[in-house]
């Protein structure tokens, strides 16, 4: 190997020389296939989340505080409906979450909404009656 006055060069030289060499070429291949499905991915993250989720992570219904709380904003701007509207037959019923006040870990507290009943706006503003005692679900 030659003497060199600049170290940029004698860098330059031994990396040229690295890449070029057989054992160092990258293998592109193995990154050009996609290897695991939709499916296999979902399993794969299931298996890292713990098996009793926290509250606030699940997407069961509950009551009307823990479900807002999984949202940003404690859920205003959300559209919540009782499950037992559902069982009953009832379609077309939410609450348009207006403002809330959570307190205690987001199991108590206050909410303030629009009830729209058979698809039209109501005049009650305040959710928290039966709150804590029925289940909520959010709409999508």
């Amino acid at each position: 190997m030659a003497e060199f006055k600049d170290e940029h060069a004698v860098t330059k030289v031994i990396s040229t020389e690295i890449l070029e060499s057989p054992k160092h070429t990258p293998n592109f291949d193995r990154f050009s296939e996609n290897t695991m499905s939709g499916a296999n991915v979902l399993v794969a993250f299931q298996k890292l989340l713990p098996k009793n989720l926290s509250p606030g992570l699940s997407t069961r219904p509950a009551n009307l505080y823990q479900v807002l709380s999984r949202y940003a904003v404690d859920g205003v701007g959300q559209r919540v409906h009782q499950t037992r509207w559902t069982s009953k037959g009832i379609s077309d019923c939410y609450w348009v979450v207006t403002r809330t006040s959570l307190k205690k870990g987001s199991t108590h507290g206050k909410a303030w909404g629009r009830l729209v009943w058979r698809g039209q706006f109501t005049d009650y503003f305040l959710m928290s009656c039966g709150a804590r005692r029925a289940d909520y679900v959010c709409l999508e």
